[in-house]
C-alpha cells in the first residue's frame, strides 16, 4: 500500500500521478453522465412532445439532446482540466478547443432550429395564406448564413482574434474581394429581384436562356429548370434576373 502511495505521489510534467488519474476519472465520469443525461433527456423531450399536436416542438427538442449531452461532456473535461498544472498556452489552448467545440454545439442546434422552425411552421403558413414560400425559403437560408456568421464572431472573438481589426483587415482588400465576389453577390440580388418581382414561381413552365422548362427550385445563387427530356439546367440568378422570360 506504501509503494502504490508512492507511486501515485511521483510527478510528471509538474503533476503527480494522482492528478493524472483523478482528471481521467472526472472525465470518463462526465462521458458517462452525459451518456446518461442524453437518455434521459429524450425520455423527457419525448413526453414534453407529445403534449403538443405540431411536431416542430418534437424536431426541436429532438435536435437540442445531442447538442446539451456534449456540453455536459465538455463541462467534465474543464473541470478535468483544472486539476492539472500546465503551461498558461497550453492551457488557453486546451480551453480555446473546448469552447470552440462547445460553440459547434450550439451552431448546429441553432441553424437546424431555423431551418426545422422555417420548413414546417413559417413555410406551411406562407402556403396558407398565400405568401411566397420561396420568399421564405429565401429568409431560411438567409437566417441560417446569419446565425452561422454570428457565432463564428463569437468563438474567434473569445479564441483571441481581433474581429473588428479583422473586418478591417477585410475592408483594405475589399476591392479584390468585391471583384472575386462580384458574381456571387449579383447572383443572390437576382434572387431577391426575381423574388420580389416574381416573374415566375417554382412549377412555372419558362423558356429562358435558351431552354424550357418546369421551374423545380429557385434558390440564392441559381435557379433549377427541369427540361423535358429530364435534363436539369442550372440558371444563374444574374442571368435571369436581366433575361427575357416566356412564362406559359
Amino acid at each position: 500500500m506504501q509503494a502504490f502511495e508512492q507511486i501515485l505521489t511521483q510527478r510528471l510534467m509538474g503533476n503527480t500521478f494522482r492528478a493524472y488519474i483523478t482528471a481521467i476519472l472526472i472525465v470518463v465520469l462526465g462521458f458517462l453522465l452525459s451518456r446518461a443525461f442524453r437518455w434521459l433527456l429524450k425520455k423527457s423531450f419525448g413526453r414534453i412532445g407529445k403534449l403538443t399536436k405540431n411536431d416542430v416542438d418534437d424536431l426541436l427538442l429532438s435536435q437540442a439532446v445531442g447538442p446539451l449531452s456534449g456540453i455536459v461532456f465538455l463541462l467534465f473535461c474543464y473541470a478535468g482540466g483544472l486539476l492539472l498544472s500546465m503551461p498558461e498556452r497550453f492551457r488557453d489552448t486546451y480551453n480555446n478547443t473546448l469552447f470552440v467545440i462547445g460553440a459547434i454545439l450550439i451552431g448546429s442546434f441553432a441553424v437546424n432550429a431555423v431551418d426545422i422552425t422555417f420548413r414546417k411552421a413559417l413555410q406551411p403558413w406562407a402556403i396558407r395564406s398565400g405568401f411566397d414560400d420561396q420568399i421564405a425559403t429565401f429568409l431560411r437560408k438567409f437566417l441560417k448564413i446569419i446565425v452561422a456568421l454570428l457565432l463564428t464572431a463569437t468563438t474567434l472573438d473569445h479564441i483571441g482574434f481581433d474581429v473588428v481589426s479583422l473586418v478591417t483587415g477585410l475592408g483594405i482588400g475589399g476591392l479584390a474581394v468585391a471583384f472575386a465576389a462580384q458574381q456571387t453577390l449579383g447572383n443572390v440580388l437576382g434572387s431577391i429581384q426575381i423574388l420580389s418581382d416574381r416573374p415566375f414561381s417554382v412549377g412555372d413552365w419558362i423558356r429562358a436562356e435558351g431552354h424550357w422548362g418546369e421551374v423545380v427550385e429557385i434558390g440564392l445563387r441559381s435557379t433549377k429548370i427541369m427540361t423535358r427530356g429530364k435534363i436539369m439546367v442550372v440558371i444563374p440568378n444574374s442571368k435571369l434576373a436581366e433575361a427575357s422570360i416566356e412564362n406559359v
